[in-house]
């Protein structure tokens, strides 16, 4: 059975997330947000197995939260540029609910992994940033730590 996924972004980074899923077998692409709201309704109504989801268009933990209320067995999946980690914006987003996180310029064969490993309780991250969100996502729980 084809892994289904949602693409949450604007312009441009989700063109370039289609064309990467493109040819990818045992994949199928059924719904694009453009916003929060777009995300949150999209996934209510299609209950996709992956949310590929830009960066830029969470703005905060609320998103996030909402996909997983309304679509508990989604996966969120972050799609970030190089600018926006390793640091502490990845590692917020992981607090807030992500399952992994690849970044936009990522190859078909870099969303692979994603994607077969979206149905496991295995983290969603691919092996490029890993190693950085480790190190994020420690400054982020300790930063929240803090807080608390």
């Amino acid at each position: 059975m084809a892994t289904r996924f949602l693409i949450a972004a604007e312009g441009d980074a989700s063109t370039r997330l289609v064309e990467s899923t493109a040819a990818m077998n045992g994949v199928k692409l059924v719904g694009t947000a453009t916003s929060h709201g777009e995300l949150v309704a999209a996934c209510a109504r299609l209950q996709p197995d992956v949310a590929l989801v830009d960066m830029a268009l969470l703005g905060g933990e609320q998103p996030l939260a909402e996909v997983h209320r309304r679509s508990p067995d989604t996966r969120v999946v972050v799609v970030a540029t190089r600018l926006d980690g390793p640091g502490q914006n990845l590692g917020r987003a992981l607090i807030w609910g992500a399952s992994g996180v690849v970044y936009r310029d990522a190859s078909a064969a870099e969303l692979v992994p994603v994607f077969e490993n979206a149905s496991r309780l295995t983290e969603l991250t691919g092996d490029v940033v890993a190693g950085k969100l480790l190190s994020a996502y420690a400054g982020a729980v300790a930063e929240k730590r803090s807080r608390d």
